[in-house]
């Protein structure tokens, strides 16, 4: 699905190394679920004891996700995704100690303070590993999280397993010992394969709290917290719903694999669908929240029938998918148009409101809904209570889809002086260009890495100096009419003759990649085109 001949070796060895890390990852996370439990209860822990243990996980990523985001510029995305993995892995190991701890009370604490630490090193890795994705990926986001998203569900699928046979064969320790042992190797292994990323800060004094400001942003949160709902919910009440057809252990595993199964098989697929057709995020994310509320109100009301519950855990499976993966692409547009620039900051705040929604949805659905709602609703009105929340979603959906279409265009106002600030920047010519010129920069970095292994370091190094060149012109522009950078013209009619001289300026002669660096080079010519269009309709409306 990702044309080999536009990504570099480097970036492949990237894409290898995030899939086998959110494997790792998620499998040390969730391999304990089949042996912990009883564990703990021979240690004299009650059930609300072992129920804070997990549902703890989900709450400390909530909190510490969005502060790692907006602070990670300090410190660095490789340093904090190497280093979220190196403190998940240790934190695994010493979890395998707690065999040698009998008193109840002790245990119940330790649990809690490594699942803590734990939580953390998690939270480290994914935000980082979603801002590396946008960084490094600018116009293959969707696929990559698609991709990652994959790995993530098959270490979710996979875990139980691998914990179940390790612990049957080695005791307690034995899980946690080889799969953080793993995990650490997979640690060293990206710290050495992630390319040293420049960590820009971003110039945007409002930072994350003006972000939260912006209501198309709680849209797609919204939707990332009831995608976690809809994956979380069944985890503690599908085997009591099983119960009646005294189905074997295996095949109770399968029906759980029904969910997480078909959201793996989709997850990529989803991802380059977006990429491929970019117009269609809301689509999905329509067609996800209408599949889930059909899938949940035929399970809570038709669940007496094994296929029927087949069906529905594979739809809501296949739907999750569809409300994720747009979800991340779709907030960095939405903060990009309200005046964020595309830098690391601004990714990584992003990243960590991404992962926070997700956890919070994660803690809510089976705690909140999955336990405390069955009990006091039962399980049909449970169900009923997440259709009527995709309800909710799909009606704020649609009035977002005809505010944005008919009234206020790609930019959502948050108070009069951002408003005047905008209308300002579009009724001025020379920040206008400078503000289209910006949202080309994603274009400046796919055409760097096209032309990383031609020339060697002498072209990386002109090239560099092409997208400084624009840099400097957005700032210099002045009124005129007619764009320059690095030399060529953008209103030239000669698109051989740009193509020849980019080749010329980037290359030093190089023909063997014409037709490629000529796509690229009209690509960007296009998006300045698209978005001067788009400016001046805007400038006459106002």
């Amino acid at each position: 699905m990702i044309s080999s001949s536009k990504l570099t070796n480097t970036q492949w060895l990237a894409i290898a190394m995030l899939a086998i890390a959110n494997l790792c990852s998620t499998v040390v996370f969730s391999c304990l679920g089949p042996f912990y439990p009883d564990e703990a209860k021979r240690k004299g822990m009650s059930k609300p004891q072992i129920g804070l243990v997990f549902g703890f996980f989900e709450l400390v990523m909530f909190v510490a996700a969005p502060l790692i985001g907006k602070y990670m510029h300090l410190i660095g995305s490789k340093w904090v995704c190497s280093g979220g993995l190196l403190i998940n892995a240790l934190a695994a190991i010493v979890f395998g100690t707690l065999k040698w701890i009998n008193n109840g009370v002790t245990f119940f604490w330790a649990s809690l303070l490594i699942r803590l630490v734990e939580a953390f090193g998690e939270a480290c890795f994914h935000t980082a590993s979603f801002t590396i994705c946008a960084k490094c990926f600018p116009s293959r986001i969707s696929t990559i999280v698609g991709i990652m998203e994959t790995f993530a569900g098959l270490g979710f699928t996979v875990g139980p397993v691998i914990g179940g046979v390790l612990y049957e064969y080695g005791g307690f320790e034995t899980p946690f010992f080889v799969l953080g042992s793993v995990l650490m190797m997979a640690s060293f292994l990206s710290f050495f394969l992630f390319q040293e990323i420049e960590d820009d800060a971003s110039d945007h004094s409002t930072g994350m709290l003006g972000m939260l400001r912006i209501p198309a942003l709680w849209l797609m949160v919204f939707a990332v917290v009831i995608c976690a709902i809809s994956l979380s919910f069944l985890d503690p009440i599908l085997a009591g719903q099983l119960a009646p057809f005294k189905l074997s252990a295996i095949k109770v595993g399968l029906m759980f694999l029904l969910c997480d199964g078909f959201y793996c098989l989709t997850a990529t697929l989803w991802g380059f669908i977006l990429d491929r057709w970019k117009c269609c995020s809301n689509l999905l994310m329509f067609l996800g929240s209408s599949a889930t509320i059909a899938a949940m109100l035929v399970f809570g009301l038709f669940g007496k029938n094994l296929v029927v519950i087949g069906i529905s855990l594979s739809v809501i499976g296949i739907a999750s998918g569809a409300l994720y993966i747009p979800s991340f692409q779709r907030c960095l547009d939405v903060v990009r148009r309200n005046g964020y620039d595309d830098s690391f900051h601004t990714n990584g705040c992003v990243s960590g409101l991404y992962q926070s929604s997700y956890a919070l949805g994660g803690f809510i659905g089976p705690t909140l809904l999955g336990g405390l709602g069955v009990q006091t609703f039962g399980f049909c009105g449970s169900t009923i209570i997440i259709a009527v929340i995709n309800v909710i979603f799909i009606f704020s959906l649609l009035a977002y889809v005809i505010m944005k279409h008919f009234f206020v265009g790609d930019t959502y106002f948050v108070d009069a002086e951002s408003a005047a600030s905008i209308i300002k920047e579009q009724l001025q010519h020379a920040q206008a260009v400078q503000h289209i010129c910006s949202h080309s920069e994603a274009y400046v970095r796919y055409i760097e890495s096209m032309y990383s292994d031609v020339g060697g370091n002498k072209t990386q190094r002109t090239v560099s100096k092409w997208g400084k060149n624009l840099q400097a012109t957005q700032r210099n522009t002045t009124s005129s009419t007619s764009v320059h950078f690095g030399g060529i013209s953008s209103n030239s009619a000669n698109r051989r003759q740009l193509a020849q001289d980019w080749i010329r300026l980037s290359s030093n002669g190089s023909k063997h990649r014409e037709e490629e660096l000529m796509r690229a080079l009209w690509k960007l010519r296009d998006q300045l085109i698209e978005g001067t269009t788009g400016l001046r309709r805007n400038t006459d409306l106002s």
